[in-house]
This record gives C-alpha cells, sequence and structure tokens, in this order.
C-alpha cells in the first residue's frame, strides 16, 4: 500500500500481514534488487537494465533532465 501525504511531498510505503502495516522504509531491501524506480514502481539490479522517460538515457539519472 502506498500511502502520499495531501501535498504529494512525502510518501509512505506500507505492508500488509496478518492485519497489520508495517512500514518498508527501504524499498530496494525489501524487493531484493539494487535500484527502484519510483516513476515507474519496480525494482531492479542495475541502472542500464531499467529505461523510462523518467531517467536520462545517458547517464540514468533522473536529476539532469
Amino acid at each position: 500500500v502506498t500511502f502520499s501525504t495531501p501535498d504529494k511531498s512525502k510518501k509512505f510505503f506500507l505492508w500488509l500481514k496478518k492485519n497489520h502495516y508495517d512500514v518498508i522504509s527501504k524499498k530496494t531491501v525489501f524487493l531484493g534488487t539494487s535500484y527502484y524506480c519510483s516513476y515507474c514502481d519496480i525494482g531492479y539490479k542495475t541502472k542500464s537494465a531499467h529505461r523510462c522517460k523518467n531517467n536520462c538515457p545517458t547517464c540514468f539519472s533522473d536529476s539532469c533532465l
């Protein structure tokens, strides 16, 4: 379950198990991956393995676009 604050400034990831919610503090650890794309909501092992329109095709960063 994903929860965002009304202004979308913070996002929380929750895992429901046996009627109890736990906070997922590190998405990559929870998914067993090295990287996580919040835009696509998927985990992946290597930077070059995931391409999306939110990432630079050269450096794979979302901060240079």
